[in-house]
């Protein structure tokens, strides 16, 4: 082939001269190169054939109610296949001859993926056998994860508990829930009540519950936020930004945070844990799966790092932290679980009653004061009840038979919150002794939960001090062992194995259909 380069008028000589029949061997070698090494070429082919094959039809129409034929006889002589036969034929030939030379890559069909534990179901519709999904299709979870595919190639990480569904193949609606969005070519839109998030190819989070606030967070790209309300003006959020939307969608800038989402698949249970087998400069090592490790010192009332630390003493399993100093308390450089995630705190714990006047606080994080921002767990000065405060509210639960997990003995205590609420509006809860459930009473007016974990002033996960006391005053006095924070809602049956077992043997339990015989 000459190296002479091809004008658009020489494209449509060689498009025409294989169409009629008459094209030599030279320049159909020379088309077939064309095709082959100029996406151009290919482009003028198709839009040639395509024009020829509709000239061809509207001919043999005329032709038809005249009783004449729509293609001269030149061409009938020089080529056995004429007219729109001629035109399918080439764009066929077209198609199989680009396919020889090019993969032309498919989409994986929808998909939906849960991780372990997760309890999920199509409320509305679901997959058909084209592996697509049905309009309307919605998706419940209950708890845990799910990887979801749509036909488009967007990609969104939906954790439990929510409600999302399909409103098409560039859109979802989030009743309620969160979710974290790829959608690598833009033009896609998350719903909520109060906003549109329309990503403008990008990686974000967004999360949407009717009791709090709504939020939007952005790793990569930029987006939109357009407020229902038409009152409010839309706001641009590029990477690193976030955003937070009040009851009537009224937006304000608030700092990035990540980890208010589940940003991948997990393979296990996503949590941290403390076993405080042994210390070293920095304090006590932590392990997990999901969450950065976070090391936790033990301090003193004027919250100088301890010179030397805090040497562990024998536990349930292994050794175990004890702070039998009336100026100690622990901290970690765990932030704590934000939002209104569910969650789980299960330790072992090895005391005697105190005198105070206020319940000891366990485990806590978060911002001290009111309106749903903290979270603490706690039991009373005699040990004979166990309660949650998330800042306002108290949701406190008689032990039975007047035991007290104050003794001078170890109790295995486990604080649940499940994501949902209960028919009266207020969180669900359940708090676990020794591995009985029992359901705390609940305030008649109750604030929603919304850990913040991110404001300046908000306290990492503490032991055995209060957050909200000035100067620090811990009361807790005794031994704490094999402390686990989980980000999720543990059953009754996976409570157990951290009691025997010291560990999650496997992640599949949450199937467990018999509930437990909840103390009241």
């Amino acid at each position: 082939m000459s190296d002479t380069p091809t004008t658009p008028r020489r494209f449509e000589q060689l498009f025409q001269d294989l169409e009629d029949g008459c094209i030599t061997g030279s320049d159909h070698a020379e088309l077939m190169e064309l095709l082959r090494s100029r996406p151009e070429a290919r482009g003028s082919y198709i839009r040639h054939m395509r024009f020829s094959s509709l000239l061809y039809a509207k001919a043999e129409s005329i032709a038809e109610l005249e009783g004449t034929s729509a293609v001269p006889a030149r061409v009938r002589n020089k080529h056995p296949f004429f007219g729109a036969m001629v035109a399918a034929a080439a764009l066929v030939a077209l198609a199989a001859f680009i396919a020889s030379f090019f993969v032309i890559p498919n989409r994986p069909p929808a998909s939906v993926k849960a991780a372990p534990d997760t309890v999920w179901s199509f409320r509305h519709g679901g997959l058909d056998e084209d592996e697509r999904f049905l309009p309307g299709t919605a998706i419940s979870v209950e708890g845990g994860s799910l990887d979801v595919r749509l036909e488009s190639g967007v990609r969104f990480i939906v954790e439990g508990p929510a409600d999302v569904s399909i409103a098409a193949q560039n859109a979802i609606r989030m009743e309620s829930g969160r979710v974290w969005v790829r959608a690598e070519g833009g033009d896609f839109t998350v719903r909520t009540q109060r906003l549109d998030v329309v990503d403008l190819g990008t990686e974000f989070g967004v999360s949407s519950f009717p009791e709090i606030d709504d939020e939007v967070h952005v790793a990569s790209g930029r987006v939109r936020v357009v407020p229902k309300h038409k009152t409010f003006a839309p706001m641009e959020l590029a990477a690193g930004q976030a955003a937070r939307a009040d009851v009537v969608g009224r937006l304000r800038s608030i700092a990035y945070d990540a980890t208010r989402f589940q940003t991948k698949l997990p393979n296990s249970p996503t949590y941290i844990h403390w076993s405080f087998d042994e210390a070293d400069d920095r304090g006590f090592p932590s392990s997990g799966s999901g969450i950065p490790g976070a090391p936790m010192a033990v301090y003193s009332l004027d919250r100088r790092w301890m010179a030397e630390p805090v040497s562990p003493v024998p536990g349930r399993y292994g050794n175990s932290l004890r702070l039998d100093g009336p100026d100690l308390f622990a901290q970690a450089d765990f932030p704590g679980i934000e939002g209104n995630v569910a969650r789980s705190i299960a330790f072992w714990i090895r005391a005697m009653p105190v005198e105070s006047e206020q319940a000891i606080s366990l485990v806590s994080w978060g911002l001290a004061g009111g309106e749903g921002r903290k979270w603490v767990v706690t039991t009373s000065q005699e040990g004979t009840s166990m309660g949650v405060t998330w800042g306002g509210p108290w949701a406190g639960a008689e032990i039975p038979w007047g035991a007290s997990v104050l003794d001078g003995k170890w109790h295995h205590l486990c604080y649940v919150f499940t994501g949902h609420s209960t028919e009266n509006g207020g969180p669900e809860l359940i708090h676990y002794l020794d591995g009985e459930p029992i359901v705390p009473h609940l305030p008649k007016s109750t604030i929603p939960i919304d850990t913040d974990c991110g404001a300046k002033g908000a306290w990492p996960l503490t032991i055995g001090t209060q957050l909200w006391t000035t100067p620090l005053r811990p009361t807790f006095n005794g031994c704490i062992d094999e402390l686990y924070v989980f980000r999720g809602a543990l059953n009754h049956v996976q409570i157990r194995q951290l009691i025997v077992r010291n560990r999650l043997d496997s992640f599949s339990s949450s199937a467990v259909s018999s509930n437990p015989d909840i103390k009241r």
